[in-house]
């Protein structure tokens, strides 16, 4: 018994004072490494193969915007850097890119640049990264007639035909894609 009083309670005691002194003095706003690993296992479901569209134009191809259909492989490592490439899978030059990104607060990032063309770099982002048959998000770049473009993206794990792309734009997303259109077809309205 008095080895007990003499080293337990003391032990006991440390203990008590460590875990109190750690919850008095902790931030409110601390997450708890459980919850972080278990968010970025959530992560993990975008490391796969994609099917990414985007609307872009080219006048050798047809006056109005037209759907352009890429393959992207995504990896996820160390919980929330993301890289891959993507290649074009319905447009005649077929381009390829690379990218590398970050996860933040559920939003998916991605820089990426072409390999075959110099200076065709842009950005791709997605919000609301854990849900959903498809992900909605955002392109700026380069189009096929090196003019500047932002556009919706749209990135699934299944492949949509154009009729399926324009329902989720019209239908799910009206005013996202009304700013998208004015702002592709504003280079056809001003004068040169």
């Amino acid at each position: 018994m008095d080895l007990f009083i003499k080293i337990g309670v003391p032990i006991i005691a440390a203990i008590m004072g460590a875990v109190a002194t750690w919850f008095l003095t902790t931030p409110k706003d601390f997450v708890f490494p459980t919850r972080q690993v278990k968010q970025a296992k959530l992560y993990d479901q975008l490391s796969r193969t994609w099917h990414e569209y985007h609307l872009s134009h080219d006048k050798t191809l047809s006056p109005s915007p037209i759907w352009i259909h890429e393959e992207m492989k995504i990896r996820v490592f160390n919980k929330v850097r993301v890289i891959g490439s993507f290649r074009n899978l319905n447009h005649p030059r077929k381009l390829t890119h690379v990218f590398k990104g970050e996860i933040t607060s559920d939003i998916l990032v991605m820089i990426y640049s072409s390999k075959e063309v110099k200076g065709d770099v842009g950005v791709s982002m997605y919000s609301n990264i854990l849900g959903g048959e498809y992900l909605i998000g955002s392109v700026i770049g380069l189009d096929y007639d090196k003019n500047a473009l932002s556009s919706v993206s749209i990135l699934s794990k299944l492949a949509f035909d154009e009729h399926r792309l324009n329902d989720i734009l019209q239908v799910q997303h009206p005013k996202f894609i009304d700013c998208n259109f004015q702002a592709l077809l504003l280079k056809d309205r001003i004068p040169d």
